[in-house]
């Protein structure tokens, strides 16, 4: 466990192994330990987790500082920490727009970018979904929330309807980090981290987008967006998670080899 700052916030962050630079972010409520347990170690890359601001170990000052453009500064204060000229860029999820942010606006330190289970366009969340996020919010701030959230109408349905987003949602209150920072659950989706879709153009490096059906967070059609405008990119469906969990850390690891050591 190690830690660097930047503009007074603590950040914690870990280096793994030797090689080629390789940033693997989290997603939203998730911490350094979500890429770690993703991520099959290839030989000859050094895997670098970042616990983005709010979340895991790292600090938080101010909750009006969080939004996409400061998460991408982490990232690069980070690369610039650890005297990084380059690397290899990979998020999840929310790590996803991060990421996404940072090849638009620091396009001279990425080398490839991948893409996974993409979850923003240029707008904030769509309504329903941000729905969900703020009412498992308002729990998370009190005593009993866990058994006042599974009690909600809104819950009950995700079970019949989505039993995958209810279990997503539910098991954030089992998380110390969740229950210590809930803010970010509520800001985050009201975010956007791009301006215009547009801006995918202006991605330089090589881009791999990894998406897959069966999950309403994150939309399979959204890969398809980002398709038609990043100019050097390949788009590749993975099996759910929802359906085989082991199957889709299977093929999201080959591919993440295939695109590193090619």
């Amino acid at each position: 466990m190690s830690y660097f700052v930047r503009n007074l916030v603590e950040l914690n962050y870990e280096v793994i192994g030797e090689g080629i630079p390789f940033i693997f972010l989290h997603g939203l409520g998730g911490d350094i330990e979500q890429p770690k347990n993703v991520y099959k170690p290839i030989e000859g890359v050094k895997l670098i987790v970042l616990d983005q601001r709010g979340h895991g170990k790292s600090e938080i000052t101010d909750w009006k500082t969080l939004d996409f453009d400061t998460l991408a500064d982490d990232v690069i204060g980070l690369a610039k920490y650890l005297k990084l000229e380059q690397f290899y860029l990979a998020g999840i999820s929310m790590g996803a727009g991060v990421s996404t942010n940072i090849a638009i606006r620091y396009p001279e330190f990425v080398k490839g970018l991948v893409l996974i289970r993409i979850a923003w366009l240029d707008q904030p969340m769509e309504k329903q979904i941000k729905t969900w996020f703020e009412n498992m919010e308002k729990y998370l701030h009190m005593e009993n929330g866990k058994e006042l959230f599974i009690q909600d109408d809104m819950y009950k349905r995700l079970i019949e309807e989505t039993p995958q987003v209810a279990a997503s949602l539910l098991r954030f209150f089992d998380d110390p980090n969740a229950i210590k920072n809930p803010n970010k659950f509520k800001i985050m989706p009201s975010k956007q981290p791009i301006n215009k879709l547009a801006d995918l153009e202006k991605i330089k490096a090589p881009t791999m987008i990894l998406s897959n059906q069966q999950d309403p967070i994150h939309p399979f059609q959204y890969g398809d967006i980002y398709k038609k405008y990043i100019k050097d990119v390949n788009e590749y469906e993975i099996t759910s998670k929802a359906v085989d969990e082991k199957k889709h850390l299977e093929e999201l690891n080959s591919y993440l080899r295939q695109f590193i050591q090619g």
